[in-house]
C-alpha cells in the first residue's frame, strides 16, 4: 500500500509526489477525510487504485496529476464536491475515473486515453456531476453508465476513436437515465453511443438555438432553422433528428463540431522588422494526442483568419526535437507586414484551421515587431 490518509485528516495538500508498484497509491481512507488536494501526483505501476478517495473524501482536489497503469487511475465514492481537473490519466486497467455513489463532482479538463472505461458510472448514486471539457479517446468505452447514473451532465467533451463512446447498460435494479449530453464531439468511434436500457431515456441536446452534439455519422443536411426546424435558411444544426433508439435522440445534432483541438504554434522570426526583405513568415504546427498534422487540410490554414498559407514550401517533420511530429507552414512576409498596418511591439498573432475531417483547430504565438529608426 502507497500513502493513506485515515481518521480524519483534513484540509492537507499532497504535492509534486510520485506513488508508484504499490498495491494501492494514496488512500484517502473511509473515515472522512475531507478537504484535501492533490497537485502533480505521479501514481504509476501500482496493482490497485492509484488514489483513492471514499466515504466522506468530500471537497478532494485532484489536479494537474499524471496517473497511468494502474489499474484505476482515481476512485471517488460515497463523497460530495468533489473534483479531478487537468490530469492526464491513461492506461489504466479497469477505468481512468471511477464514480461509485459519489455526487456533486466535477471532472474537467482531463485527457483519458487507453483505459478498459474512460469514466465509470458504477454503485447506487452516482449523480449530479458535471464532466466537462476533456478529451477521451482510444479506450474501451469514453463513458460507461452501469448502475444508478442519474442527472449527470456530460458536454463539451472530444470523445474520439472508443469502442463506444457512450454506453448506457441495462441494469434491472438501479437503471440509468435522465442524463443530459450536449455540445460533445462524437468521432471516429466504433459506435458513438450504444444504450441497452430499453425502459428509460436520456436527453441528448440542451434545446433550441443552443444544439445538441456532433455525430460524424450523422447524414442530415442544414437547409431550414428554428424550433421546429421548418423556416428557411440555415443555423448550424441539422433539420432532421439524430435517432440512437427510440427512447434516445438528439433533437438538434450540429452540423460543425463544437470543439476546437488546441495547436502548439511557434511562429518564425521571433523579431519581425517592418522593413524586413525576407520572403517568408514560417510557422511550426503541433497537435497533441490524438491528431495528426498530416490530417490537416492545408487549404483551410489561416493567420489571423486573413493570411492563407502558402501551398509550397510545407513540409512534416519534428523540427523541435520534442518527439512530436510538426507540420511548418509558410506565409508571405509583406502581406503579414501590410495587415499589421505598422503595429509594433508584441502581437498575438493566431493560426487556424481544420482537419480532414472537419475538426477545427487554432494555437498562438507571440512575436515582437519593430521598425528601425523607432
Amino acid at each position: 500500500m502507497g500513502n493513506r490518509l485515515s481518521q480524519r485528516r483534513n484540509y492537507n495538500t499532497v504535492a509534486n509526489s510520485v506513488v508508484t508498484l504499490n498495491s494501492g497509491g494514496i488512500d484517502i481512507g473511509d473515515e472522512g477525510s475531507h478537504h484535501n488536494i492533490f497537485h502533480n501526483i505521479a501514481a504509476y505501476s501500482n496493482t490497485g487504485v492509484a488514489i483513492n478517495g471514499y466515504a466522506g473524501s468530500d471537497y478532494t482536489r485532484i489536479v494537474d496529476s499524471h496517473l497511468h497503469d494502474n489499474n484505476v487511475g482515481v476512485q471517488i465514492g460515497h463523497s460530495w464536491y468533489w473534483s479531478v481537473e487537468n490530469t492526464r490519466i491513461h492506461s489504466n486497467t479497469t477505468s481512468a475515473i471511477l464514480i461509485d455513489t459519489a455526487r456533486y463532482g466535477t471532472i474537467k479538463n482531463n485527457v483519458l486515453y487507453a483505459n478498459g472505461d474512460g469514466i465509470y458510472f458504477a454503485g447506487w448514486a452516482p449523480q449530479n456531476n458535471t464532466i466537462v471539457g476533456n478529451l477521451i479517446y482510444q479506450n474501451e468505452r469514453g463513458l460507461g453508465l452501469y448502475c444508478a447514473a442519474r442527472y449527470n451532465i456530460v458536454r463539451e467533451n472530444l470523445i474520439t476513436q472508443n469502442g463506444s463512446g457512450v454506453y448506457i447498460s441495462k441494469n434491472i435494479t438501479c437503471p440509468n437515465y435522465n442524463n443530459t449530453f450536449y455540445h460533445n464531439d462524437f468521432l471516429g468511434n466504433s459506435q458513438n453511443a450504444l444504450v441497452e436500457e430499453d425502459r428509460y431515456a436520456n436527453t441528448w441536446d440542451d434545446g433550441y438555438p443552443s444544439g445538441g452534439n456532433y455525430w460524424d455519422d450523422y447524414s442530415g443536411v442544414d437547409l431550414y432553422s428554428g424550433i421546429g426546424q421548418d423556416v428557411p435558411g440555415n443555423d448550424g444544426i441539422g433539420d432532421t433528428t439524430y435517432v440512437i433508439d427510440e427512447l434516445n435522440s438528439d433533437r438538434y445534432p450540429l452540423m460543425r463540431p463544437w470543439n476546437i483541438v488546441q495547436a502548439t504554434v511557434d511562429i518564425e522570426p521571433v523579431t519581425l522588422n517592418l522593413k524586413s526583405k525576407g520572403k517568408w513568415v514560417t510557422a511550426y504546427i503541433e497537435l497533441l494526442y490524438v491528431y495528426d498534422v498530416a490530417d490537416i487540410d492545408m487549404s483551410t490554414v489561416m493567420l489571423d483568419s486573413t493570411i492563407p498559407t502558402e501551398d509550397h514550401p510545407a513540409k512534416i517533420g519534428d523540427y523541435d526535437d520534442d518527439g512530436i511530429t510538426d507540420l511548418m507552414v509558410k506565409f508571405d512576409r509583406r502581406e503579414l507586414i501590410d495587415y499589421l498596418g505598422g503595429t509594433t511591439g508584441e502581437v498575438t498573432l493566431t493560426l487556424s484551421g481544420e482537419l480532414n475531417d472537419g475538426m477545427p483547430f487554432e494555437g498562438s504565438d507571440i512575436i515582437t515587431v519593430i521598425k528601425p529608426g523607432k
